[in-house]
């Protein structure tokens, strides 16, 4: 069926040009001003990999056609400026200052770069023209993928221009630098910008899907088939154990100082690892996920009589960068500590490398003459040579990897029969983003359009594990090659009390956090918490009353007033060294920001951001924004708010003290929706656990102590 279904497929793509190609003459068509990428027939003989080609065509079609379809079903582009000064930078670039007439919502979700950061990768994400039709007519797809940093000057767009958008702090206009522009901006007129479809990724996923090895097929086919090493087996049985008791013994005289013991989950799973090809690590919150791999990278090391290729992959910088830091600190460790001989020896000899668009041309000079551990994203990848392969790779944060994306990592393992895969994460965190929902695969097909570790995640018959219960911790277990890490090192007893209703009895505290000194106040009906903060609470809720009308406006200018009295309280009464300031949106954290411009806590180390950003980090302290009164919002963005995975992320950050601000609405008045999704339903379930544990501070519509 699979076979013909394909078939027919090709045919309509075919098809597809043939009317495409016909009707490019006349370009009052909607057709050809929502001009598509070619749609290339999916030649791949494998099943699953013929699925994952599908997804990331239809991803790329349908959040471009979506983009398309907005500039019709619009009047008129939803941003408007107007010029205001010309700022020359060099000889042929300038700056263009420019006031927000309409808009201000669209640019500021968008706006993260600041124009003092001058070596930022621009991507021009908007369109800039005199009239709509120019907007309405631009064909996405030919320019979806170009760096246009460095394209050539002469090229020019017809009647468009392409932008990258920057502000200074302090300042409400923006500024703009244009690219491949036919016309020339005049000051004090009005121009339309529109977002536009950039996608740099799509055609190397694919490309990737297409030149699939056979060793990634059987990974994905059954993991459990790959043949067993023995290599290790045969080592010095006296040479293993000095490798694991370096790690496992609490003497001080056979370890560097500084060197911490990993606990007995972590050491089980370095069992698994030296035993097993794969290997699937669940580090929830503060588990220690990230030194276990550091650890259990410098054990394959020293177990490897030659030199070992490891790369190091995420689906961000900073989880790989958080790796990196880990295995350079154990190399930092042994460096000076010479009585140490064979660990003293291959730290002075470890390579490790993290490589970018701009430097990935550097690894040539090392690889294949010494111990090399490289990280990279899986795009950069795709620029190396084919012939540059790796013995053990670990994916960290391996739940937000879709399994497409994995695949360039995947292609770059070594076939034989020592090499390794280990990929680490935590299905209770952020999913992968996805942009479509796709319909369950039948049973035992595994979860190909979920993230690497969920398409790994199978039982002893190779049946996958699904995981939409309320105790998934019970589920996951039933996987062969899983290692679960429970023994929690970041919070204290009342935050690990509540995350253990998440994440099962077994998840437990490993060592008790000592209590906040508070300080007391005279008038405490003044602060927010007043005589509520107590050394023995560690989760606080401000619940603001919705039952009067309000703004989404008002409701932002709220949120950060009272965030802004919050921090002034903590500071006042608790040694803080950082607190996480977490918003769903950026809208949010633009409002916030906004507040602390002037930086009166210059003492602390305050972070705001939204909850993507915050993943793998910790502060002490973790104020949670989700402020929503408008019962619109909550119907329109049901999967974005009640969201379990985010709302976990956002709780498990903190070390001793977590405070949510919300609104009535979202408890006492949910839309009716929301109890027919299993995750929605869970989410609302671990907010109301929440609320039940937490201490509450019941405010008014305008943010008052009641």
């Amino acid at each position: 069926i699979a076979n013909r279904v394909q078939e027919r497929l090709n045919v309509l793509a075919h098809l597809y040009l043939i009317v495409q190609h016909r009707l490019s003459e006349s370009n009052l068509l909607q057709l050809d001003a929502c001009l598509l990428p070619n749609i290339t027939p999916i030649k791949s003989s494998h099943l699953h990999i013929r699925r994952l080609i599908f997804l990331r065509q239809y991803e790329m079609l349908h959040t471009l056609r979506s983009i398309q379809e907005t500039r019709f079903d619009l009047n008129e582009p939803p941003i408007l400026i107007r010029i205001l000064t010309k700022i020359p930078i060099d000889k042929y670039n300038n700056l263009w200052k420019c006031q927000i007439e309409r808009g201000h919502e669209i640019i500021s979700k968008n706006l993260t770069e600041n124009i003092t950061n001058k070596n930022n990768f621009h991507t021009y994400p908007y369109l800039i023209s005199k009239d709509k039709y120019s907007i309405r007519t631009f064909p996405d797809a030919i320019y979806m993928d170009l760096a246009i940093d460095g394209i050539r000057s002469h090229i020019k767009l017809d009647q468009c221009g392409l932008v990258h958008v920057e502000q200074k702090e302090q300042e409400d206009s923006i500024f703009i630098r244009i690219k491949l522009c036919n016309f020339s901006l005049e000051i004090n007129h009005q121009y339309y910008l529109s977002e536009r479809y950039i996608d740099f990724n799509t055609k190397k996923a694919i490309q990737a899907l297409e030149q699939t090895t056979q060793l990634t097929i059987q990974i994905l086919d059954d993991p459990r088939q790959l043949k067993k090493s023995e290599l290790i087996q045969k080592t010095n049985k006296i040479m293993q154990r000095e490798i694991s008791n370096m790690f496992s013994k609490r003497e001080p005289t056979i370890k560097p100082e500084g060197l911490h013991m990993l606990n007995k989950a972590q050491q089980q799973a370095c069992e698994k690892v030296k035993n097993e090809r794969i290997t699937l690590i669940w580090g929830p919150p503060g588990t220690g996920k990230t030194y276990w791999s550091g650890v259990t990278v410098f054990q394959m090391l020293m177990f490897s009589s030659s030199p070992l290729h490891v790369l190091i992959t995420a689906c961000t910088h900073a989880a790989i960068d958080n790796l990196l830091s880990s295995i350079n600190h154990l190399k930092n460790l042994f460096s000076s500590s010479p009585q140490f001989s064979q660990w003293y020896q291959l730290a002075q000899e470890l390579i490790v490398l993290k490589i970018e668009s701009n430097n990935y041309r550097t690894l040539s000079s090392s690889y294949g003459k010494h111990h090399l551990v490289v990280g990279s994203t899986v795009w950069t990848l795709q620029k190396l040579d084919r012939s540059i392969v790796f013995d053990i790779i670990f994916i960290d944060e391996a739940t937000q990897l879709l399994t497409s994306d994995a695949i360039l990592a995947l292609n770059r393992l070594v076939d034989h029969q020592e090499s390794r895969l280990i990929v680490a994460g935590d299905p209770l965190q952020l999913p992968p983003i996805k942009r479509c929902i796709y319909p369950s695969l039948p049973h035992p097909i595994p979860d190909l359009f979920s993230s690497i570790f969920h398409c790994l995640l199978r039982d002893e018959n190779n049946f996958p594990i699904s995981l939409h219960t309320e105790k998934p911790f019970e589920q996951i277990s039933r996987c062969p090659y899983l290692s679960i890490f429970n023994e929690n090192h970041r919070m204290n007893d009342q935050l690990s009390d509540f995350t253990r209703l998440l994440y099962g009895e077994n998840y437990r505290q490993g060592r008790s956090r000592p209590l906040l000194s508070i300080s007391s106040i005279n008038d405490s009906n003044t602060y927010l918490l007043g005589t509520l903060l107590k050394p023995s609470n560690s989760l606080y809720t401000l619940l603001v009353d919705s039952s009067s009308f309000s703004t989404r406006s008002e409701d932002l200018d709220l949120e950060s007033q009272l965030v802004y009295s919050l921090i002034n309280e903590l500071v006042l009464r608790i040694s803080l060294s950082s607190i996480f300031i977490i918003t769903p949106h950026r809208m949010q954290r633009s409002s916030i920001q906004q507040k602390f411009k002037n930086n009166l806590f210059s003492n602390i180390q305050i972070t705001c951001d939204t909850v993507e950003r915050m993943q793998g980090k910790e502060a002490q302290c973790v104020i949670i924004c989700m402020l929503y009164r408008q019962n619109e919002i909550l119907e329109n963005e049901l999967d974005f708010i009640y969201n379990r995975q985010r709302i976990n992320v956002s709780i498990t950050r903190a070390q001793q003290l977590c405070i949510l601000i919300t609104s009535q609405v979202l408890f006492n008045q949910p839309p009716l929706e929301l109890f027919v999704n299993d995750n929605t339903r869970n989410a609302y379930t671990l907010l109301n656990n929440y609320i039940d544990k937490s201490t509450v501070r019941l405010l008014d519509n305008h943010g008052n102590i009641k």
